[in-house]
């Protein structure tokens, strides 16, 4: 696949011809974000493509080929079920694009596997670091621990009560802006840029907390 900036803008045809070419982690970052201004329809669609995922067994020999096949599906019917008027800005498909997107696939299964022995949460931060969702589902499944994933438009909107999901073995539910601040955690974006997103969510951090998150990347670009 290759993007280029002409086609920063994604619709219904453009998603469904990624999911039906092999590029479900595109069309899923996709899709979820065209949702971010309706929560209830978001939460569903996570729930769905978290469920499917959950469905996979990580150790089986043909678990690659299955979860495609089981995403595939989910994506598709999403995709068909969106508004063929609506478009969105997929400008982070053009660096996966340029640097490989089994580059960065291999950059997201390495992190999830880290991540899902280490002793602190995880929250990764929305929505470009959802292209390794997949990932994560499945390594935490395994493993048997709950992670969170933040939406910075949710954290921006005052009338949202809620600032993204936390994802466990039960499911996807709302996580409220007033969360319980763990004491040991980390916010993991994929790149690094001008460190606003991570100044921003600190700040949303402390309202309720003392002290600050850690924070960490996919991969350094600085």
């Amino acid at each position: 696949m290759h993007c280029s900036t002409r086609e920063q803008r994604w619709g219904q045809s453009e998603i469904l011809d990624l999911t039906r070419s092999g590029f479900e982690s595109a069309a899923l970052y996709l899709l979820v974000k065209v949702a971010v201004d309706d929560p209830v329809h978001q939460l569903q669609l996570m729930e769905m493509i978290c469920g499917a995922v959950s469905g996979m067994t990580v150790n089986s020999s043909n678990h690659a080929q299955n979860l495609n096949q089981t995403l595939r599906s989910v994506l598709e019917m999403a995709a068909l079920d969106m508004p063929p008027a609506i478009e969105v800005y997929g400008m982070k498909l053009a660096q996966l694009s340029r640097q490989g997107f089994d580059h960065w696939k291999s950059l997201y299964v390495a992190a999830a596997q880290a991540y899902a022995s280490d002793n602190r949460e995880l929250f990764i931060l929305g929505h470009s670091t959802l292209v390794g969702l997949p990932e994560f589902v499945s390594e935490f499944k395994e493993k048997g621990k709950t992670f969170h994933v933040l939406i910075p438009t949710f954290i921006g909107d005052d009338l949202n009560p809620n600032c993204g999901y936390t994802i466990s073995e039960t499911g996807v539910r709302f996580l409220s802006k007033n969360f319980s601040r763990p004491e040991h955690a980390v916010v993991l974006d994929d790149t690094r840029r001008t460190g606003k997103t991570f100044a921003d969510v600190d700040a949303f951090w402390r309202r309720e907390s003392n002290s600050s998150p850690e924070f960490d990347v996919i991969i350094n670009t600085g």
